[in-house]
């Protein structure tokens, strides 16, 4: 089980998943991004999963971001990334 976890790893050491959502965050950087949205597009799920299960996912991405970026809490909208210039 630990050569599969280790090849569905990015060079960043995320996953597959978490490599996703840094990247979708990354396309979308300065719009807000509902937790729904994320579920939709990233999770490819058309139900909405438990938010601790996105903000968990979205914590482990946070600490693989470079110190030119954030992922920001936007209060009962969602999330959304930003990029210092």
């Amino acid at each position: 089980m630990k050569t599969l976890a280790r090849n569905l790893e990015s060079p960043a050491g995320l996953t597959q998943l978490q490599a996703g959502l840094r990247d979708y965050f990354r396309a979308h950087s300065g719009e807000a991004i509902s937790r729904e949205l994320l579920c939709s597009e990233v999770w490819r799920m058309t139900f909405f999963r438990s938010s601790r299960t996105i903000d968990q996912t979205i914590s482990i991405v946070r600490k693989h971001l470079g110190n030119d970026e954030r992922i920001v809490t936007l209060f009962g909208v969602g999330y959304r990334h930003e990029f210092y210039w």
